[in-house]
């Protein structure tokens, strides 16, 4: 399976991850302490593994999602919590869980945090596992782009004489790369109880909030939550979640949370409309109404908080000559791969004509080509190649044609206007979508696969 290499990051508070190991947030959520991936989009699902009858019963449970079937997956977190008696790692709890027949070792990230006394003091704590590159059980790769099923069991959290079965539930978020536009993705997560009629901590939870670059325009951001302990009941016990920004109104929600996913656990993912020139906005879960605590309303285990805000279009990027810069410059178009993939011979071929000798056949410029950066597609290689020819006639293994793009390099287009090779490739690039081996440049010339803009 291929996972992105794409390794533009956003500078900024999103993207922070902390060097520490195995840190852990009890009654509040934090800032993960491993790496976050770069991507498009997430997805997150869960399912509750709590139901009434023998011990442990309620598994399997199935968690049911779908990464877009054109998208590389960038980074898979598995998440699971419980309800234990007494506080003690290790001890009533369980860091291990089965998916598709792979056991699962989690790290602890948040609790044990003591919640209420039934029988016993009974705590909360919760796991994560990084399973990007995890196998199931038939030795294929656990995630992959298309219509994903993981049957989940194997969780054994013991509550005591009363409430026995302590699961709560297990969800995954996948950060994914469909080649769009990258957004920023941050997650918080750990174990924060609420519940409105405690004394605190256990009676709100703490605000989270997340920063990003603001824009002059407004968009729509995806948040989802992992949040355990609300009973099935209908109507759903009283709880709320209210998002704030920096500019205009918040968002309030009534009931979000009421055991969707099976018993005792809820993924909640809803879109964000983040108003223009917003920075932040702030995330919080409540126990029972936005103003008030009745009754029978719900208690909350807060584990974890995912959130994407799509980033500002890239303007005027950087020049740079290897064939890897471009191919991500290039991912940022929508099918572009599928065009080069298609294209590949034609492709390869304009570029032997363009050499004027200087290569034999298309073997003996790939062979050239592989030499002049690290892109890991042929077809960019060749497209690197191309450009290459385009700005010096030739392309040897030995030769520095990098000098050629750094010092901006001029030459004239049909139109009889000076280019950068910058703003050749920039304009081959708007160009694509449009049709590229039929769009004309702005003299009306026909383009035959992109040359004519020179």
């Amino acid at each position: 399976m291929q996972y992105s290499t794409r390794t533009r990051l956003f500078i900024g508070a999103l993207l922070v991850s902390s060097a520490m190991a195995c840190v852990i947030f009890t009654e509040t959520l934090g800032v993960p302490d491993i790496p976050i991936g770069v991507g498009t989009d997430f997805v997150a699902a869960g399912t509750g593994l709590n139901t009434d009858g023998p011990p442990f019963a309620g598994q399997p449970g199935t968690i049911e999602f779908t990464v877009p079937g054109d998208a590389t997956v960038v980074q898979v977190l598995l998440y699971w919590s419980g309800q234990m008696l007494g506080g003690v790692p290790g001890l009533n709890d369980d860091d291990t869980i089965v998916v598709n027949g792979s056991e699962i070792t989690g790290t602890l990230i948040g609790g044990p945090a003591f919640f209420f006394d039934f029988g016993g003091e009974i705590h909360v704590d919760a796991y994560r596992a990084d399973v990007t590159d995890a196998l199931d059980g038939s030795g294929a790769p656990l995630v992959v782009p298309g219509a994903n099923v993981l049957d989940v069991s194997g969780l054994d959290y013991l509550a005591g004489p009363n409430l026995v079965n302590g699961n709560q539930g297990a969800g995954v978020i996948v950060i994914y790369d469909d080649g769009g536009t990258l957004s920023e993705i941050a997650i918080r997560d750990g174990v924060d109880l609420a519940f409105c009629r405690f004394p605190e901590p256990r009676k709100t939870t703490i605000p989270q909030t997340f920063l990003f670059e603001s824009t002059d325009i407004a968009r729509t951001g995806q948040l989802s939550l992992f949040v355990g302990s609300v009973g099935q009941d209908a109507p759903p016990p009283p709880n709320a979640l209210r998002i704030s920004f920096d500019v205009g109104a918040p968002v309030e929600i009534v009931d979000p949370f009421a055991s969707v996913d099976g018993n005792f656990w809820d993924t909640f993912t809803v879109p964000v409309p983040i108003p223009a020139t917003a920075s932040q906005f702030t995330v919080q879960p409540i126990s029972g109404m936005l103003d008030s605590c009745p009754v029978g309303s719900a208690s909350i285990t807060w584990l974890a908080a995912a959130v994407s805000v799509p980033g500002p279009e890239e303007t005027n990027p950087p020049l740079a000559c290897t064939p890897g810069f471009w191919k991500n410059r290039a991912a940022g178009k929508r099918g572009l791969l599928k065009f080069f993939n298609k294209n590949f011979d034609e492709i390869v071929a304009e570029a032997v004509v363009l050499s004027e000798g200087v290569f034999a056949d298309s073997d003996d410029l790939l062979a050239a080509v592989s030499t002049q950066g690290g892109a890991e597609n042929q077809a960019y290689r060749a497209l690197a190649a191309l450009l290459l020819n385009l700005a010096a006639g030739d392309l040897a293994p030995d030769n520095e044609k990098c000098a050629l793009f750094e010092s901006n390099v001029i030459f004239e287009n049909s139109c009889g206007e000076d280019l950068t090779i910058g703003d050749a490739l920039e304009q081959i690039f708007d160009d694509i979508d449009n049709g590229f081996f039929t769009e004309a440049n702005a003299c009306g010339d026909e383009i035959n696969n992109g040359i004519g803009l020179m």
